[in-house]
Protein backbone atom coordinates (compact mmCIF):
# COMPACT_ATOMS: atom_id res chain seq x y z
CA UNK A 1 0.00 0.00 0.00
CA UNK A 2 1.46 3.73 -0.85
CA UNK A 3 0.19 6.59 1.60
CA UNK A 4 -1.02 9.69 0.19
CA UNK A 5 1.88 12.86 1.59
CA UNK A 6 -1.42 15.23 1.67
CA UNK A 7 -3.86 13.44 2.96
CA UNK A 8 -2.64 10.07 4.31
CA UNK A 9 -5.50 8.42 2.59
CA UNK A 10 -3.89 4.50 1.36
CA UNK A 11 -4.42 3.67 -2.13
CA UNK A 12 -2.96 0.19 -3.82
CA UNK A 13 0.86 -0.17 -5.04
CA UNK A 14 1.19 1.33 -8.47
CA UNK A 15 -1.22 4.20 -8.22
CA UNK A 16 -0.05 7.32 -9.50
CA UNK A 17 -2.81 9.64 -7.91
CA UNK A 18 -4.80 9.47 -4.66
CA UNK A 19 -8.06 8.89 -5.09
CA UNK A 20 -9.30 11.27 -1.88
CA UNK A 21 -7.34 14.30 -2.58
CA UNK A 22 -5.16 13.76 -6.36
CA UNK A 23 -1.99 14.17 -5.49
CA UNK A 24 0.51 12.65 -7.40
CA UNK A 25 1.66 9.55 -5.35
CA UNK A 26 5.36 7.90 -5.50
CA UNK A 27 5.99 4.93 -7.61
CA UNK A 28 8.18 3.45 -4.95
CA UNK A 29 10.36 0.92 -5.47
CA UNK A 30 8.64 -0.52 -8.08
CA UNK A 31 10.49 -0.01 -11.68
CA UNK A 32 8.09 2.65 -12.89
CA UNK A 33 10.37 6.05 -14.31
CA UNK A 34 9.30 8.73 -12.43
CA UNK A 35 8.10 11.40 -15.03
CA UNK A 36 7.82 15.40 -14.17
CA UNK A 37 4.76 17.16 -15.11
CA UNK A 38 4.99 19.77 -17.61
CA UNK A 39 2.28 22.25 -16.44
CA UNK A 40 1.88 24.49 -13.63
CA UNK A 41 -1.66 23.90 -12.08
CA UNK A 42 -1.53 26.82 -10.24
CA UNK A 43 -0.85 28.79 -13.15
CA UNK A 44 -3.51 31.82 -14.17
CA UNK A 45 -1.99 31.96 -17.61
CA UNK A 46 -1.78 28.93 -19.09
CA UNK A 47 1.08 29.15 -22.03
CA UNK A 48 -0.02 28.05 -25.49
CA UNK A 49 1.16 24.51 -26.61
CA UNK A 50 3.49 24.07 -29.98
CA UNK A 51 0.85 24.03 -33.00
CA UNK A 52 2.09 21.00 -34.86
CA UNK A 53 4.05 22.15 -38.16
CA UNK A 54 5.13 25.60 -35.93
CA UNK A 55 8.44 24.40 -34.64
CA UNK A 56 8.58 20.65 -33.72
CA UNK A 57 10.40 18.50 -35.77
CA UNK A 58 10.27 14.60 -36.42
CA UNK A 59 9.60 12.51 -33.40
CA UNK A 60 9.31 9.02 -33.02
CA UNK A 61 5.96 7.98 -31.48
CA UNK A 62 5.24 6.00 -28.37
CA UNK A 63 4.49 2.41 -28.61
CA UNK A 64 1.73 3.24 -26.46
CA UNK A 65 -0.37 5.82 -24.47
CA UNK A 66 -1.14 5.29 -20.75
CA UNK A 67 -4.19 7.90 -20.14
CA UNK A 68 -4.38 8.31 -16.03
CA UNK A 69 -7.71 9.55 -14.79
CA UNK A 70 -6.77 10.62 -11.03
CA UNK A 71 -11.02 11.30 -10.44
CA UNK A 72 -11.71 7.68 -10.70
CA UNK A 73 -7.93 6.44 -10.28
CA UNK A 74 -8.53 4.42 -13.61
CA UNK A 75 -5.62 3.68 -16.28
CA UNK A 76 -6.04 3.07 -19.49
CA UNK A 77 -3.25 2.15 -22.04
CA UNK A 78 -3.76 2.49 -25.69
CA UNK A 79 -1.81 0.93 -28.48
CA UNK A 80 -0.10 3.80 -30.50
CA UNK A 81 -2.17 4.31 -33.51
CA UNK A 82 -2.99 6.63 -36.46
CA UNK A 83 -5.52 8.09 -34.03
CA UNK A 84 -7.01 7.33 -30.69
CA UNK A 85 -10.51 8.38 -30.76
CA UNK A 86 -11.45 10.31 -27.02
CA UNK A 87 -15.10 10.41 -26.03
CA UNK A 88 -18.48 8.74 -25.03
CA UNK A 89 -19.51 5.41 -26.23
CA UNK A 90 -23.25 5.31 -27.86
CA UNK A 91 -24.24 2.49 -29.43
CA UNK A 92 -27.54 4.00 -30.87
CA UNK A 93 -25.42 6.23 -32.86
CA UNK A 94 -22.38 3.44 -33.64
CA UNK A 95 -19.95 5.72 -31.99
CA UNK A 96 -17.18 4.04 -30.27
CA UNK A 97 -14.02 5.70 -28.95
CA UNK A 98 -10.44 4.01 -28.54
CA UNK A 99 -10.71 5.89 -25.12
CA UNK A 100 -13.72 5.94 -23.79
CA UNK A 101 -14.84 8.05 -20.66
CA UNK A 102 -18.03 7.45 -20.12
CA UNK A 103 -17.79 6.45 -16.93
CA UNK A 104 -16.18 9.03 -15.64
CA UNK A 105 -18.41 11.48 -17.44
CA UNK A 106 -20.70 13.36 -14.69
CA UNK A 107 -23.08 16.56 -14.99
CA UNK A 108 -20.22 18.57 -14.43
CA UNK A 109 -17.70 17.12 -16.38
CA UNK A 110 -19.50 16.41 -19.70
CA UNK A 111 -17.73 14.56 -22.53
CA UNK A 112 -18.86 14.89 -25.66
CA UNK A 113 -19.27 11.45 -28.03
CA UNK A 114 -16.18 12.48 -30.07
CA UNK A 115 -14.84 15.06 -27.90
CA UNK A 116 -11.11 15.08 -29.59
CA UNK A 117 -8.87 12.64 -31.07
CA UNK A 118 -4.65 12.14 -30.49
CA UNK A 119 -2.87 11.73 -33.82
CA UNK A 120 0.21 10.31 -34.31
CA UNK A 121 2.16 13.08 -36.84
CA UNK A 122 5.25 12.91 -38.60
CA UNK A 123 6.23 15.61 -36.52
CA UNK A 124 5.45 13.77 -33.25
CA UNK A 125 1.87 12.94 -31.26
CA UNK A 126 -0.53 15.44 -31.30
CA UNK A 127 -4.34 15.97 -30.18
CA UNK A 128 -7.10 18.01 -31.95
CA UNK A 129 -10.33 19.20 -30.36
CA UNK A 130 -13.32 17.94 -32.61
CA UNK A 131 -15.52 21.26 -32.00
CA UNK A 132 -16.51 19.77 -28.74
CA UNK A 133 -18.90 21.72 -26.12
CA UNK A 134 -17.12 22.15 -22.97
CA UNK A 135 -14.02 22.50 -24.57
CA UNK A 136 -10.27 20.25 -24.35
CA UNK A 137 -7.17 21.82 -22.61
CA UNK A 138 -3.67 21.50 -22.63
CA UNK A 139 -1.68 22.35 -19.63
CA UNK A 140 -4.88 24.56 -18.89
CA UNK A 141 -4.79 26.41 -22.31
CA UNK A 142 -7.90 26.11 -24.32
CA UNK A 143 -7.71 24.47 -27.53
CA UNK A 144 -9.38 25.95 -30.67
CA UNK A 145 -11.32 23.23 -32.50
CA UNK A 146 -9.70 21.48 -35.82
CA UNK A 147 -5.92 22.21 -35.00
CA UNK A 148 -3.38 19.84 -33.80
CA UNK A 149 -1.18 20.77 -30.99
CA UNK A 150 1.75 19.10 -29.75
CA UNK A 151 1.70 16.30 -26.68
CA UNK A 152 3.95 15.67 -24.95
CA UNK A 153 4.90 12.47 -21.77
CA UNK A 154 3.31 14.06 -19.02
CA UNK A 155 0.89 16.98 -20.33
CA UNK A 156 -2.52 17.17 -18.28
CA UNK A 157 -5.10 17.16 -20.54
CA UNK A 158 -8.96 18.26 -19.83
CA UNK A 159 -12.31 17.58 -21.69
CA UNK A 160 -14.76 19.56 -19.89
CA UNK A 161 -13.46 19.14 -16.34
CA UNK A 162 -12.56 16.08 -16.49
CA UNK A 163 -8.83 15.52 -15.98
CA UNK A 164 -6.49 13.17 -17.30
CA UNK A 165 -2.96 12.88 -17.77
CA UNK A 166 -0.90 11.25 -20.52
CA UNK A 167 1.98 9.45 -20.20
CA UNK A 168 3.96 7.54 -23.25
CA UNK A 169 5.26 4.27 -23.23
CA UNK A 170 7.82 2.55 -25.06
Amino acid sequence: MITCPDCQHRELDGSLFCTECGEPLQPGDDDRETVTLLFDPKSDDPAAPVLVGKGIGPLTAPGAIRFAIPSSGREVRIPMQDQIRIGRADAQRNTHPELDLTEDSTHEAVISRLHAVVLNTAQGVAILDLNSVNGTQVNGYRLPPHLPYALSNGDELKFGDLVVHVFFEE
